[in-house]
């Protein structure tokens, strides 16, 4: 294995983003300047301290992303770098900023450090600046004379002997519009997962302007549906292609089931054994029991697992496991999970029955044929000519789909149900209708219980509709640590979902259940 590869990480602790980085690597590691290297490495850990004024040995991941940065023949546009909390990743920050000033110097560059608050930035670069400047040996130390230093900008002399005379970095908050009337020449982002809005677009105008390179250094989207959201696809593409003036370095695990294994852990995080240790992750775990939200950041924040998925209870690998060949519900008892809908939407439905502790379903998505299906083309909508759902036409759609089941239970959500219940009860003989409180933090319960159900591969369902719904489902979780469910966007439906679990909570909560199903 080359040193670039090694340095990227062992083969046998590597996710499959940098798997496929290391793939895109080789195709130019022959044009590595090696000795431009180690003339880097040798920089930084002879003139550069921490901010306790110990020396930093520089972390191998480190290494392989200042060759990429500055040791290939190609002029780097964007470079980014997603790793796991603790893992060194704005000391990168600072050794890129010594590297401007004082290794490849240019004058009169103009540079610029943003993080979510410009307190944050003056704690990454000002503040490491000035400990390294009361330290005997540093390079700020010994050239402490030829620049200005202040709570918000470096400013080496213009009479400075040193090649970057000239030079400015200045620190912004993510909230401020613009930089410096675009003059940068390299833009240094810190925790862009934290951004609620996106400046890149900006940034990037002005950096093409002036042929210059933007870095940002992450952990994961602590804010869902923020800045970082917006731009993680295409950085994920940037590992297939041979652009080489863009580069990710996205370590992560890649999937959940890897946080119960320990000897995954190194795949989002390149420092382990370096600046964090396997208990300092385990210690997290500990301080998070009973609390969902402290277990979702942990989540996304050590692993680099998305917050949107940490926080979506029914995610594409468990409903994977729930999907079998289609059900025969002809002449059964079952149970009815619904949810009401009257006009232009889907009044969702699922019936099921419970055998030997499995739990068997149905679902029957009705809606008018005149109302927009955004699933149509997997072919399960029930669809009736009526203008509405209330109408006859509807009612004869519904018992077509029942294809001669017997509903034992009717457990909905109150909301527009008087005129369905009637339907129901001059054609049925239902001997409970429940009425369940659908969306509250009282159902937390059967929320956890059914996800563990089907994590346990013992609901099983032949609905790819109703996998969608679950899927378009995200958790609400109050103070309590209790959770409900909601749809992920505006447009996404999860009626089926709360139709099941309408069922579920039957199920899981009443006595009456189990004097019909086992």
């Amino acid at each position: 294995m080359s040193l670039i590869q090694d340095w990227i990480g062992q083969d046998k602790d590597n996710g499959e983003m940098i798997k496929l980085l290391k793939k895109k690597v080789a195709k130019i590691e022959h044009e590595i300047d090696y000795k431009k290297a180690d003339k880097i490495f040798n920089f930084i850990e002879e003139f550069m301290t921490l901010p306790n004024n110990e020396r930093f040995k520089i972390i191998p991941y480190h290494k392989a992303v200042l060759t990429l940065m500055y040791c290939i023949p190609y002029q780097i546009d964007e470079f980014v770098v997603i790793v796991g909390r603790s893992n060194a990743k704005s000391i990168l920050d600072v050794m890129i900023a010594l590297i401007e000033l004082f290794l490849f110097p240019k004058p009169n560059s103009v540079i610029a450090l943003m993080a979510t608050k410009k307190d944050q930035a003056e704690k990454i670069l000002m503040k490491h600046f000035r400990a390294m400047g009361n330290c005997q040996g540093t390079v700020i130390n010994k050239f402490k004379n030829q620049f200005k230093l202040n709570k918000e900008q470096i400013l080496v002399k213009d009479n400075s002997i040193l090649k970057s005379k000239g030079t400015e970095i200045s620190i912004y908050a993510s909230n401020e519009d613009t930089l410096d009337g675009g003059r940068e020449q390299l833009v240094i982002i810190d925790e862009f997962g934290a951004f609620k809005k996106n400046p890149l677009i900006t940034i990037r105008q002005g950096l093409r302007k002036n042929k210059g390179t933007l870095f940002i250094s992450t952990t994961n989207n602590v804010i869902r549906g923020g800045a970082y959201d917006d731009e993680l696809e295409s950085w994920k593409e940037w590992v297939k292609d041979d652009d080489f003036s863009h580069w990710v370095f996205y370590y992560a695990l890649d999937d959940y089931d890897e946080v119960k294994d320990s000897s995954k852990y190194i795949k989002a995080n390149p420092a382990l054994g370096y600046t964090l240790s396997l208990e300092d992750i385990q210690k997290d775990f500990i301080g998070a029991i009973g609390n969902p939200v402290k277990m979702a950041k942990i989540i996304t924040k050590r692993f680099n697992l998305s917050m949107t998925d940490s926080t979506t209870i029914f995610t594409k690998q468990i409903v994977d496991k729930c999907l079998v060949p289609p059900l025969d519900f002809e002449g059964r008892l079952v149970a009815i999970g619904s949810d009401f809908s009257v006009r232009g939407d889907v009044w969702g439905t699922v019936i099921g029955y419970r055998e030997n502790g499995h739990y068997y379903f149905k679902a029957i998505p009705i809606m008018p044929e005149s109302a927009e299906d955004k699933f149509k083309h997997l072919g399960e909508t029930v669809t009736h000519e009526g203008i509405n759902n209330m109408t006859d036409e509807a009612w004869d759609a519904f018992m077509s789909a029942m294809n001669g089941s017997v509903p034992i239970a009717l457990n909905y959500d109150p909301n527009y149900a008087k005129n369905f219940i009637d339907k129901f009860e001059q054609t049925y003989d239902i001997e409970f209708y429940n009425k369940v409180m659908q969306n509250s933090f009282k159902l937390s319960n059967t929320l956890e219980a059914t996800q563990k159900l089907m994590e346990e591969g013992k609901i099983h369902f032949d609905s790819k509709l109703l996998a969608v719904h679950l899927m378009n489902a995200e958790t609400k979780i109050n103070d309590f640590g209790l959770m409900r469910i909601i749809k992920k966007g505006y447009t996404d439906k999860i009626d089926l979902a709360d139709a099941l679990i309408n069922l579920m909570w039957w199920f899981l909560e009443s006595e009456e259940s189990e004097d019909y199903f086992i």
